[in-house]
């Protein structure tokens, strides 16, 4: 068909249906190309959303590491744990002597389970360690005994123990009284009547003590 047996009317109705085509055509891109009900659906995520295993919730700023409780357990390796707060002192509590057929027996008891570690010499004036001031005893000669490891009573919860002098009450030991302690080392001095006797020291243990045997 040529353009001179167009006439106006069928050029109306063609641009009109090219019209239509086209509007159709835009509209079905339209909706395509954009959901209707995405926009009106769509929640935007929550401010206080749980967290995901991807990212841990935070912890209050005075919520301590997972380190430090582990650093607290590995220092939970922490005695301050047991009874006794220095672990492996002694700490002098009580002093008894005894007599039997060939010797008098002193017997120093101890709170604690180490073994006292001693020294022991026959000197005839004792003086305290630390200050240096002369000990008094009852007798005729002093074996000095010094017992090291030990710790003061308030060091490790203790009360103070009474160790006020104890008289002898056999033919060797007149007296035994204690020094005192200074710097980890306990003191005692037994007074012996006559001469210095021969003697022998031990250890025992349930509970914690140290023994000397002084022969008659």
């Amino acid at each position: 068909m040529s353009e001179k047996n167009l006439t106006p009317r069928t050029l109306a109705i063609i641009i009109t249906v090219a019209a239509l085509i086209l509007a159709a055509c835009n509209n079905s891109d339209s909706n395509t190309s954009k959901p209707a009900n995405t926009a009106s659906t769509a929640q935007p995520p929550s401010a206080t959303a749980p967290p995901t295993s991807e990212q841990p919730a935070s912890t209050s700023p005075n919520a301590p590491a997972a380190t430090t409780a582990s650093n607290n357990a590995e220092g939970n390796t922490n005695p301050g744990t047991n009874q006794n707060t220095e672990e492996g002192k002694l700490v002098p509590i009580g002093m008894i002597v005894g007599n039997y057929d060939d010797y008098d027996q002193v017997t120093i008891n101890f709170a604690g389970t180490n073994t006292p570690e001693w020294t022991a010499e026959y000197i005839d004036n004792p003086t305290q360690q630390g200050s240096g001031r002369p000990i008094k005893y009852d007798g005729d000669h002093a074996l000095n005994l010094y017992i090291k490891n030990v710790a003061m009573p308030f060091e490790v919860g203790r009360d103070d123990p009474n160790l006020s002098p104890v008289p002898g009450i056999g033919p060797a030991v007149s007296e035994v009284r204690s020094g005192g302690t200074f710097e980890g080392q306990a003191q005692f001095v037994i007074g012996l009547k006559d001469s210095k006797h021969p003697y022998k020291v031990h250890t025992e243990q349930n509970p914690t003590r140290l023994i000397i045997d002084v022969q008659h």
